[in-house]
């Protein structure tokens, strides 16, 4: 039998040839990656907080007026722990939430021991 190539075209492979004085370089951080991580964290929006002159006024409004956290919670009806949070300036920056908690201090007598 007569066996007809009918392949009419050479092999090609393909190989990135790497030149013999040169060695071939990795790259753990691939060029590139601080931009966009930079770009990712500014997209991210930062929130904000309150000042500490806030907090500290909440913290002996609180005081001055004899109420433990425990205590204004109740009076606000809502969770200690938001009072923690927000003393603790773990919180997000509520003006609205704050006010009404410095208007509820605010409506308490103060009581002073002579």
């Amino acid at each position: 039998m007569n066996r007809v190539n009918y392949q009419d075209w050479e092999e090609v492979v393909l190989k990135k040839q790497v030149k013999s004085g040169q060695k071939q370089q990795y790259h753990q951080n691939p060029e590139g990656t601080k931009q966009f991580k930079q770009l990712i964290e500014d997209d991210i929006p930062k929130l904000a907080k309150f000042t500490t002159e806030q907090l500290n006024y909440l913290k002996d409004l609180r005081r001055l007026k004899n109420k433990s956290q425990e205590e204004l919670a109740k009076l606000c009806n809502i969770n200690v722990s938001e009072i923690k949070r927000l003393e603790s300036n773990q919180m997000p920056l509520n003006m609205k939430f704050y006010n009404n908690l410095i208007r509820k201090l605010n409506s308490i007598p103060t009581t002073t021991t002579n």
